[in-house]
């Protein structure tokens, strides 16, 4: 799997707003293949979101609730949530997705650095504290940090026979399973908020 993640932070006197928005490919053996797959995906929600409006973003919950486990009743509250906006459209929550971080690099002119302010190790810090640190002593030795981590998604669906994506709604990404489940919804209720049918688009209008 090939992640590509696009964080945002945002002072707001004196504390801060956190957001992001990740894509992910498994679809080829290939990493090349998969980073232009994710590259696709991130380069059509900047198109579809208001990312000016934070509220585009996926957002963490705060520690109080990051551990809650998400019910039944929470994603049915959801879907209500996404019909008011959309009409018709329902909510699906696949189960997380296990991976193992392996490489982490940043994207950009930074690319190749690696001092612990790397931006990419910073990241993963805001996922879950003291693995940048890790992360930077597994690079010196060439190792990897021994430690499971979560994908867990939420899409927003319309009709498929119509030929259009899901949107992916919320994201939560942790070392915990229900950890992870918890981000994704707390994303989704915060993101739904600026869902509108103009965010459901034709795949091939994506991979054109």
């Amino acid at each position: 799997m090939t992640m590509l993640l696009l964080a945002n932070t945002k002072k707001k006197g004196d504390s801060e707003d956190f957001g992001f928005v990740l894509s992910h490919s498994t679809n080829s053996n290939k990493k090349k293949d998969r980073e232009k797959d994710c590259a696709k995906d991130l380069v059509s929600m900047l198109d579809q979101l208001p990312f000016e409006d934070m509220k585009a973003w996926c957002q963490m919950p705060r520690a109080s609730t990051a551990t809650r486990q998400v019910e039944a009743a929470d994603l049915e509250k959801l879907g209500r949530a996404v019909a008011d906006r959309v009409p018709k459209a329902t909510v699906e929550a696949p189960e997380p997705m296990p991976c193992v971080l392996v490489t982490v690099s940043p994207w950009g002119p930074a690319e190749g650095r690696q001092a612990y302010d790397d931006p990419d190790l910073a990241i993963l810090d805001r996922f879950e504290t003291g693995f940048g640190e890790a992360f930077k002593e597994a690079r010196r030795v060439s190792g990897l940090v021994r430690k499971q981590w979560f994908l867990s998604l939420i899409h927003a669906k319309q009709d498929t026979a119509a030929g259009l994506k899901p949107f992916c709604l919320g994201v939560g990404f942790a070392t915990d399973r229900d950890v992870a489940k918890a981000r994704a919804l707390h994303a989704a209720e915060v993101r739904v908020q600026v869902l509108t049918e103009a965010m459901f688009v034709k795949a091939t209008a994506v991979e054109n």
